[in-house]
């Protein structure tokens, strides 16, 4: 007999009963837990370390989390928004209120959910508000942290919070963290280096929710000594010897490399030593032989920045950590971490700086960058290095100085490294200039002190330091001659009239100072609330970008720009990095650049007759991809929008093309056709080769921003690289509706940023467009005169239509029969010129014109989706189209490119189209946010989140984001930014600003007022 069924029956009898018996087990349990808790009164467990008050029985207990916004940056303790609201719920409720302002400066959205998880159980708050995001995009400090709680704590997980509420639950959560610190606090090991998802064409990073960087890789030992007998006289920083070592030392076989090495090595030890023209001739020697090109930028590094041109100095140091496995790896690796800190990019740069002072202890650039790191992003071994300072043995008193003047600002430590003055003895420059800075911190007569120093000296640098101290401590000196501006003049000046209340002028000032080498930092300090941090970074990154390639992605990983291998590899030509940084002048004057190539370097740089012609060379068919795209582009400048998609599809599906030529072109037309995603696709991995590749991320800003991946949004954050002329910048920002940069781009002083007379021209043109955008028209007027005449100046016709057609535009009522017929004479070869007289001429109901002027603009291009706008009064929108599909069968057009005009004119829906609103990644910010609020109402309180109350673009993306989560799901969100933009004047909302972009005493105390209205008044105020 068969007894199989009842030995399974009997054996779920068994494990039921077990299970019954395990549930009865945890009753029984959590029964005795109760018992306990009611027997023994209230117990609380503060987290390890935290040092916050004990919670008062009888008070209600709010909790604060998130950045220097709540934690009150710039304003007086009382002042914060959170006491404010403290004050506003005794005096209405009379009830103590005990506030745990949790706010950190620097911190990021991981964080404060850390920290909020790790005391809200301690605290049993009532209210928890958090105010964070804004620095998601700085660090990613904490992220994985908090990851693992809301992938381990029950009281993350949806439909499960109630159970937060057993003791049983609280009990295993307890020997939980007792077993290791899971609270968030231990920083997670760096795993292997990866890529963030841009990188594998995956959906990417949203930019509110991270940097979208990816991790740092655990850096290996690095090698220092090298058998380099002058290593040790450049750790002491004794540089007279290591000079005399390096010259002494013979090639072991002399060979160029050998002699490069050498020459490397004595321009450092001579940038060091103040002989700047003797460093930079070596330099430039080292680089032509090879050997060393990161000491060889290093010493280019070091010479500018002791000239005081900062701005300079990063750009070597970018060159420096692309040097490769040929660069000394220390040099390299301290170049790279510096940079790394100069960006703000404080995560890496803290991977790669310990690793440097590990190999290199105390050294001073690196243990000074080091001391710049914010609070929020700091670790022990961060403290440890801090606190043992610098410690090579040749820093001078001055060097010391400066060390304590940045890493504490405490005035003795900086007094004492001075020492006391010999009577008889002259000191050196730079310590009577510490001296008169020391002054000058103390209040003291520092003027007499700067304008001594004037007179003193000697180098051009220390004479700007000198006039820079003078004017900080006096203002402009009447009698003495100013030196040349440079970044430490200007920081001075541009201080003194943000003081004086002259922002117009301490602006134009800035921006010429950052031409001339000031440093982000100082700008952003020195121009204060005269300017918001994000457009000064923005205008910082335009100066910076006239240099190498910046990618971030490969700063992090440890690679050369454009290092990080991709789908689309870059073109397999000599003079590729040469046209990644856009220095096309330098392209024209090489005699071996094939024709193709010549002709798209013509196109990129906007001379379309020059690069058809090039184009047309018997020799171009050799690169047909190239040759094809410089026609596309030519054709586009001229506004021949047809011949632009047909000439790119010619070169997507070249045989024999260079494919990242070929993705950008394919990417290119698949955008004109609304094809987003697989244009996103393509163009993300053209960047990918070239990281800020203009014309990528000009069709990428095109795409509409609910289809975006998330990958898009973090590319178009960050500034296009190389030489990019001041047109196509305000270009750049007038596509994204940001106007203030946009203004700024054209600004640039034409004696420190020259541009050619085309360029010229093209800003005199963007400045008159931008005149009328703002409403100024008579200043628009003018302007367009003055491009047209520049146009007329250097033979380029076609410029001369654009701008006429633009100035008819503006004023379409207006327009006479005989303005409209001129301009068709004029200009009958130009697509937007006799589409405008088309559409003005259909307007009048001049049909017979309308038409023939219609199908005039269409032969010569224009872009047909534009003109089905407003051909229908005069030409039915059937045959219209019939005009477009003949034109498109003609012989010679790609069958792909009739397609794309066809969904150009008719757009058809993707089938896999991009999820609208998050990116697959998902948003961090809202997740943080999500966490918080179910940690909150798990603790039986309630939760709000705030937006921030400055229209920053950035704050402003952030505030989006959360108004639409809070509108579609279960998060409270206060939006002050809504409620400052509607109860105050620009002018007045800007009054409030402080110089780090936070609010003074009446915002505080505004945001504490809407606060407290969104608790005790029953519904949120507008």
């Amino acid at each position: 007999m068969n007894d199989s069924p009842r030995r399974s029956l009997s054996l779920g009898r068994r494990i039921g009963f077990t299970a019954l018996a395990f549930l009865f087990f945890l009753a029984l349990v959590e029964a005795g837990l109760w018992f306990a808790a009611v027997t023994v009164g209230p117990q609380s467990r503060l987290p390890e370390g935290e040092e916050i008050p004990t919670p008062a029985p009888d008070a209600i207990r709010v909790i604060a989390v998130g950045d220097s916004w709540v934690y009150g940056a710039e304003s007086e303790p009382e002042e914060a928004f959170i006491e404010v609201f403290r004050r506003r719920v005794e005096a209405a409720t009379g009830k103590p209120v005990q506030v745990y302002n949790l706010g950190v400066s620097a911190s990021n959205s991981a964080q404060a959910l850390v920290r909020l998880h790790a005391t809200i159980e301690a605290v049993g708050p009532s209210y928890v508000v958090a105010l964070t995001g804004a620095n998601n995009l700085l660090h990613d400090t904490a992220v994985a942290d908090a990851a693992a709680l809301m992938g381990q704590d029950a009281r993350m997980v949806p439909g499960l919070t109630w159970l937060s509420g057993l003791r049983t639950v609280r009990g295993a959560r307890l020997i939980w963290i007792n077993l290791g610190d899971h609270g968030g606090r231990a920083e997670a090991t760096p795993g292997p280096a990866r890529a963030p998802a841009l990188l594998a064409m995956a959906g990417g990073t949203d930019p509110t929710g991270s940097t979208g960087l990816p991790k740092p890789p655990v850096i290996d030992p690095i090698p220092t000594y090298d058998g380099m007998p002058w290593w040790q006289a450049f750790e002491r920083r004794q540089w007279e010897i290591g000079l005399s070592l390096v010259g002494s030392a013979t090639p072991p076989t002399g060979t160029d490399a050998e002699r490069g090495l050498l020459a490397a090595w004595e321009a450092l030890f001579l940038a060091h030593l103040d002989r700047f023209e003797e460093a930079e001739t070596k330099a430039a020697t080292a680089l032509r032989f090879g050997g060393d090109p990161a000491v060889a930028h290093e010493a280019r590094a070091v010479s500018a920045e002791r000239r005081n041109r900062e701005i300079e100095a990063l750009q070597h140091r970018i060159r420096a950590a692309d040097s490769g496995e040929t660069g000394h790896p220390w040099v390299a690796a301290r170049a790279r971490a510096l940079v790394l800190m100069d960006l703000e990019m404080w995560e890496p740069a803290l991977a790669w700086l310990l690793p440097v002072l590990d190999a290199s202890r105390g050294n001073l650039e690196a243990i000074t960058a080091l001391a710049r790191l914010p609070s929020a992003a700091r670790t022990p071994a961060v403290e440890e290095h801090l606190s043992k300072g610098p410690r090579n043995s040749g820093i001078r008193q001055a060097e010391y100085f400066e060390w304590h003047r940045v890493s504490s600002g405490m005035l003795d430590r900086m007094t004492a490294s001075l020492g006391t003055p010999d009577p008889g003895e002259v000191e050196p420059f730079d310590l009577r200039l510490a001296r008169a800075r020391l002054l000058e911190l103390t209040d003291g007569a520092a003027a007499p002190a700067f304008r001594a120093l004037i007179d003193a000296a000697e180098l051009p640098r220390d004479r700007a330091r000198a006039y820079a101290g003078l004017v900080r401590a006096a203002g402009v000196p009447d009698d003495v001659e100013p030196p040349p501006l440079d970044g430490v003049v200007a920081a001075a000046l541009v201080a003194m009239h943000r003081d004086a209340e002259r922002c117009d002028e301490a602006l134009r000032v800035g921006q010429a100072g950052l031409a001339a080498g000031l440093s982000a930092v100082d700008f952003e300090l020195a121009a204060g609330s005269c300017l918001s941090r994000e457009v000064g970074w923005s205008l910082t990154e335009q100066a910076l970008g006239r240099g190498p390639v910046l990618d971030r992605v490969a700063l992090v990983l440890g690679l050369p720009a454009g290092g990080v291998r991709g789908p689309v590899p870059p073109p397999d030509v000599p003079f590729w990095p040469v046209f990644r940084e856009r220095r096309f002048d330098v392209l024209l004057t090489s005699p071996s650049l094939p024709p193709a190539w010549r002709a798209l370097v013509l196109a990129h740089l906007e001379r379309p007759a020059e690069a058809l012609t090039a184009a047309a060379d018997p020799g171009a068919a050799a690169h047909p991809s190239a040759r094809a795209l410089a026609r596309a582009m030519a054709a586009e400048q001229r506004g021949d929008f047809r011949t632009a998609l047909i000439q790119r599809v010619v070169a997507a599906e070249a045989t024999r093309g260079d494919t990242w030529l070929r993705y950008l072109a394919r990417g290119t037309a698949q955008a004109h056709a609304r094809r987003w995603k697989a244009a996103q696709r393509d163009l993300l991995g053209v960047l990918q080769a070239a990281p800020g590749y203009l014309e990528a991320l000009e069709v990428l800003a095109e795409v509409p921003e609910q289809v975006r991946f998330g990958a898009t949004q973090t590319v178009l954050r960050w500034t296009p690289s190389g030489s990019v002329p001041r047109h196509r910048w305000s270009r750049w920002y007038a596509s994204q509706g940001r106007s203030f940069e946009t203004e700024f781009a054209l600004r640039w002083p034409e004696d420190l940023v020259p541009a050619t007379p085309q360029e010229a021209a093209e800003t005199l043109f963007a400045r008159a467009r931008l005149a009328y955008d703002e409403g100024r028209d008579d200043e628009g007027a003018a302007g367009l005169a003055s491009a047209t005449a520049a146009f007329a100046a250097i033979d380029r016709p076609d410029r001369v239509c654009v701008v006429r057609t633009f100035a008819l535009d503006r004023r379409p009522d207006d327009a006479t029969d005989d303005e409209l017929e001129a301009l068709a004479s004029d200009c009958s070869d130009h697509p937007a010129a006799m589409e405008l007289a088309g559409r003005l001429a259909t307007r009048k109901s001049n049909c017979n014109k309308a038409n023939v002027w219609a199908r005039t603009a269409l032969e010569a291009g224009a872009d047909p989706s534009e003109m089905l706008a407003w051909v229908d009064p005069c030409t039915p929108s059937e045959a219209f189209e019939g005009w477009v599909e003949a034109m498109m069968k003609r012989p010679g057009t790609p069958p792909l490119a009739a397609a794309f005009m066809a969904e150009r004119l008719h757009p058809q829906e993707e089938k896999d189209a991009v999820p609208v609103g998050r990116s697959a990644a998902g948003d961090l910010l809202v997740s943080h946010l999500d966490a918080m609020a179910r940690l909150s109402r798990a603790q039986g309180a309630e939760f709000l989140a705030l937006t921030y109350p400055f229209p920053g673009a950035h704050h402003v993306r952030v505030r989006d984001i959360l108004v639409a989560a809070g509108a579609g799901a279960d998060l409270p969100v206060l939006d002050l930014y809504g409620h400052f933009q509607a109860t105050y004047t620009e002018a007045a909302w800007q009054a409030m600003r402080t110089p780090q972009d936070h609010v003074n005493a009446r915002g505080y105390a505004t945001m504490g007022d809407q606060l407290f209205r969104a608790w005790f008044s029953g519904t949120p105020p507008p």
